[in-house]
């Protein structure tokens, strides 16, 4: 009788869980089990991503682990003798800190995502790029190509040994980005020349300008930099900028 009413909630929740896909498919997913993989391997394609990287720094892991393992045997046994001392209290076992624990720290990193969307939601809201002149906007299209070139002048350093000649060399280099020479500043203007600033080969000077995006109506333009960072800039300081002068 038990086993047939497990495997009636297992049935039960498996329609729940496939009813959930479907409803979630519109939402992003086109195929319901792009959801079911994303949800049930998500997290292995995400310490895959996140996890090499890490594995130099592995010693900076040590003294949080340490702090850990002491930490949650002297818990364990604080809690187990506060229940033992009570009369009738339940048996406190391993299995309950450990999910206590697994618990605290699933909170623990739920409220560091929410405070980094926070902090990053109070930027966007603050900042001068939040503007739409059009369908979609062209502020943010004219983010990414500065940034899609910069990315891509340092991918020709990297593969040629050696800095690009001029903008063109590095479309003619990487057709797959589709990569535009001219584009324009705002919805319903000409298209405009990006402007590069070749660095010597062998810069060290991350901060040094490379790329200068058409300048925005608004006086703004996006400066590209050795590093391969974008920041948003006033077009009055670009004389400056390309001279070295104006720090980022």
């Amino acid at each position: 009788m038990k086993g047939s009413r497990r495997w009636l909630k297992w049935a039960c929740g498996s329609i729940l869980f496939l009813g959930l896909c479907f409803l979630m498919a519109p939402l992003g997913n086109a195929v319901p089990i792009l959801f079911v993989a994303h949800l049930g391997l998500g997290w292995w394609w995400h310490a895959a991503s996140v996890l090499p990287p890490l594995l130099p720094q592995w010693t900076a892991a040590l003294l949080p682990l340490a702090c850990l393992a002491i930490s949650v045997p002297l818990a364990h046994g604080f809690v187990a003798w506060l229940t033992a001392s009570r009369q009738g209290a339940v048996v406190w076992r391993w299995s309950q800190t450990l999910s206590v624990l697994a618990l605290l720290l699933l909170g623990s990193a739920a409220a560091i995502a929410m405070s980094g969307i926070t902090h990053q939601l109070a930027w966007l809201l603050s900042t001068p790029s939040i503007e739409s002149t059009g369908p979609g906007g062209s502020f943010g299209k004219l983010m990414d190509r500065t940034r899609d070139w910069a990315e891509a002048v340092r991918e020709f350093e990297i593969r040629e040994g050696r800095y690009p000649d001029n903008l063109a060399e590095v479309a003619a280099a990487c057709p797959e980005r589709h990569l535009q020479l001219r584009v324009a500043p705002a919805t319903g203007q000409l298209p405009e020349p990006f402007i590069y600033i070749k660095p010597s080969d062998g810069e060290d000077d991350v901060d040094k300008v490379m790329l200068v995006s058409p300048a925005r109506p608004n006086g703004l333009i996006f400066v590209g930099f050795v590093s391969g960072r974008v920041l948003v800039k006033p077009a009055s300081l670009i004389q400056e900028l390309m001279e070295g002068k104006e720090e980022p």
